[in-house]
């Protein structure tokens, strides 16, 4: 089935957030026109950024896919689905 054509609203890579998904490696951030590397979270609606510092910053916040997912990714996304309950 693979990824959903757009990424999530909202995601984190601490995984003791509530946005947590382990996708966050797939999804790349574009943040005010510029691609971002250095993101930990991010909310669409909110147009925020969290970066490794702990800052935030505020602006128009576009996620998109890196690449496609490998079969051992994709095994690995399922089972962590069934586990935690699926996010989208």
């Amino acid at each position: 089935m693979g990824y959903p054509e757009t990424p999530p609203e909202r995601l984190s890579n601490d995984p003791t957030h509530p946005d947590y998904h382990p996708c966050l490696v797939r999804v790349g951030i574009r943040f005010d026109g510029s691609v971002r590397s250095d993101v930990c979270r991010y909310d669409i609606k909110r147009g925020l950024i969290v970066i490794r510092s702990g800052k935030m910053h505020f602006g128009e916040v576009e996620p998109f896919w890196r690449w496609d997912e490998s079969r051992q990714e994709r095994r690995a996304r399922e089972r962590f689905d069934q586990t935690r309950g699926a996010r989208a």
